[in-house]
């Protein structure tokens, strides 16, 4: 007991720093504006905006944070395009892309495939596993997404080009309140469990797959509910 408290006094300080820093950059860019040391051009409200997401997905997380912990389980179901929504998600990435060289390719098979899922909760895995792989992404490099369907079963396949994951570490990383190596990348170490909280409640699961080469997460869930 005197251990969890202790990792999640851990959490919300790494939580509180990461939102400081943010809140501080807008306060700054603002008060810039108002002063007139700054003039109102494009190029600055994008930075800004930037800067609000950042915001926004650490408040989404505290959100994700509170469901998982209170057991809070619902689905709001509808069928859509996957290549879409998955290039929509890339899209509200663009701030962690920008200093990065990174080539997203998303691979649908067929192209206009639909699925049945929660849009919101499938963001919460796309993002989180999206988010991760840009932070192991070093220099040039590219990541993949793949969607295709295995008999009854939906099939997501992230992959990444870094430096791996151990397969004695890999069931640590799914724990509510545990971080492997990612601390050293930042992150308050619960994306993969709210992620892996997401697919269960599609009746589905999270895995990783064994790669030569980077890391590949898998998530499987049914076609039909």
């Amino acid at each position: 007991m005197a251990k969890s408290r202790l990792v999640q006094k851990d959490l919300i300080s790494n939580v509180s720093h990461e939102l400081r820093t943010p809140v501080s950059i807008l306060k700054a860019q603002l008060e810039n504006l108002a002063d007139g040391i700054d003039k109102p051009t494009p190029a600055l409200f994008e930075q800004m905006l930037d800067t609000t997401n950042q915001m926004s997905d650490l408040i989404e997380f505290f959100l994700d944070l509170s469901r998982l912990q209170e057991g809070k389980q619902f689905l709001n179901l509808s069928v859509f395009k996957i290549g879409d929504y998955l290039e929509e998600c890339i899209s509200s990435l663009t701030y962690l892309t920008r200093a990065k060289n990174i080539q997203f390719i998303i691979d649908v098979q067929p192209a206009d495939l639909s699925i049945m899922a929660d849009k919101n909760r499938l963001r919460q895995i796309v993002i989180n596993l999206v988010t991760n792989a840009i932070k192991y992404s070093l220099g040039t490099s590219k990541i993949i997404i793949q969607v295709l369907q295995d008999g009854k079963n939906n099939l997501i396949r992230f992959i990444d080009f870094g430096p791996g994951i151990p397969k004695k570490t890999r069931k640590k990383l799914f724990a509510r309140f545990t971080r492997g190596d990612i601390s050293q990348q930042g992150g308050t170490g619960l994306g993969l469990a709210i992620s892996q909280w997401a697919a269960t409640l599609h009746k589905g699961k999270l895995d990783i797959l064994d790669s030569k080469e980077g890391a590949i997460f898998e998530l499987k869930f049914p076609k039909n509910f």
